[in-house]
């Protein structure tokens, strides 16, 4: 199952011994070395591990209060985030990201350009095509490259044949 940042975001978490209501989701945490989804926060400054979680849509369960710590986990936030090719092009900031429940990794990333509310060059960015994710940025490759791969593996052009572009 797939989900989104946008629909985790202010779900109920649940606890599946008592059926009672713990908190709301008020971010995901994200691993930047891997893109490994490691958790959530709830709106009380409280973690919960990703792999203590049984179900995820229509509400976060959790197995039970247990799981719910104070500490934080060493992950990143990655909505708001600026996102830049490795030519330090801006490419926008991250509004939403879709990941795998079941093996909770990133799937891609979505970013925008906004300008005075309103939001332009609008982008879905492969987890494939980030190169790092650091304290306050996503580096992606270039859109050289991606035009280029993507040529390269259309007409499966061999390596000995150069691709310029204008």
């Amino acid at each position: 199952m797939n989900a989104s940042y946008a629909e985790i975001l202010g779900r109920k978490i649940i606890d599946k011994e008592k059926n009672v209501k713990l908190g709301f989701v008020q971010n995901i945490l994200v691993d930047k070395n891997t893109g490994k989804i490691l958790g959530l926060t709830t709106e009380q400054n409280k973690s919960i591990n990703a792999l203590d979680i049984i179900n995820w849509s229509p509400n976060i369960i959790v197995k039970s209060k247990k799981q719910i710590s104070d500490k934080k986990n060493n992950g990143s936030f990655l909505n708001n985030m600026r996102v830049e090719t490795v030519s330090n092009k801006y490419l926008g900031k991250v509004n939403d990201f879709s990941f795998d429940c079941n093996f909770l990794i990133i799937n891609g990333i979505l970013c925008f350009k906004t300008f005075l509310f309103i939001q332009y060059n609008q982008r879905i960015i492969p987890y494939s095509a980030i190169i790092s994710i650091e304290e306050k940025k996503i580096i992606v490759k270039d859109d050289f490259e991606f035009v280029k791969n993507a040529l390269k593996s259309r007409l499966k052009l061999k390596e000995n044949i150069s691709i310029e572009m204008a």
